[in-house]
C-alpha cells in the first residue's frame, strides 16, 4: 500500500512538471487530475475487495484474481472519466488557481 502511494506521488510529480512546461497545459492538467482520481478510486476498490469475506465454497484461481484487479482498474478509469465535480475536478481547479497565481507573480516581478 505504501509503495502504491509512493508510486502515485512520483507519477503525479512527473506529470505536474510536464503539465507546467508543455503546450496544451489545460488539457494535460485535466488528464493528470483524472488519472489521479482513477488511482484513488482504484485504491478504494482494492480495499473493498480485501475486506470481502471468502466463504471458501468456490475457490478463486490466480487468473480470476488478476482479472478482477484489471477489471477494477478499468472501472476506476471509467468512473473518473465520467464523474462531474469529483476529486479530479477539484484538484484541477485548485492546481489551475496555483498556476495562475504563480504566473501573475512572475509577470509582476518581470
Amino acid at each position: 500500500m505504501i509503495n502504491d502511494i509512493k508510486s502515485v506521488s512520483s507519477i503525479s510529480t512527473e506529470h505536474a512538471k510536464a503539465v507546467k512546461t508543455s503546450v496544451g497545459e489545460d488539457d494535460r492538467l485535466k488528464s493528470v487530475c483524472q488519472d489521479f482520481e482513477a488511482l484513488f478510486i482504484e485504491q478504494i476498490l482494492k480495499a473493498m475487495r480485501a475486506s470481502e469475506i471468502d466463504s471458501g465454497l468456490v475457490k478463486k484461481s490466480r487468473a480470476e484474481k488478476i482479472f478482477r484487479e484489471m477489471l477494477d482498474s478499468e472501472y476506476s478509469v471509467s468512473i473518473a472519466r465520467s464523474s462531474n465535480g469529483g476529486l479530479g475536478e477539484l484538484l484541477y481547479k485548485q492546481i489551475k488557481e496555483v498556476f495562475l497565481a504563480d504566473d501573475a507573480k512572475q509577470k509582476k516581478t518581470a
